[in-house]
């Protein structure tokens, strides 16, 4: 199954946009998560449909790539964060609770990026 990656162009760098410290991607080599991230039982974010990947795309800096992926987690953890996927900034922390993840989110232990799909 093909699954879709949201990143953003850094200077020459393909980047994570929610992970904080960022994830850095190279097409068509496998990444990981963070060893920080997966010892909290958290891995990289994917969206399993190209319709549910555009919908969260936000900015013109960010690209959308098809990927394999390895290792789906059969649960999404607990959403406790904004903008950052990893426990690591308290300033963050939604005051409400956790918060659903968003519809098509799948969390996977590897991801290599393919082929660039355009975003309109």
């Amino acid at each position: 199954m093909i699954y879709y990656k949201i990143v953003r162009e850094w200077g020459k760098e393909l980047e994570s946009i929610v992970a904080s410290p960022p994830t850095n991607y190279k097409i068509g080599e496998w990444t990981v998560a963070p060893e920080e991230a997966d010892e909290l039982g958290y891995g990289l974010l994917v969206y399993d449909s190209e319709e549910r990947a555009k919908e969260a795309t936000f900015f013109n800096f960010e690209k959308l790539f098809t990927c394999e992926v390895r290792g789906i987690y059969p649960n999404l953890p607990p959403l406790h964060y904004w903008g950052d996927t990893y426990p690591w900034r308290p300033d963050r922390r939604f005051r409400d609770g956790p918060h659903p993840w968003p519809q098509g989110t799948v969390m996977v232990t590897a991801v290599k990026l393919l082929e660039e799909v355009e975003i309109l």
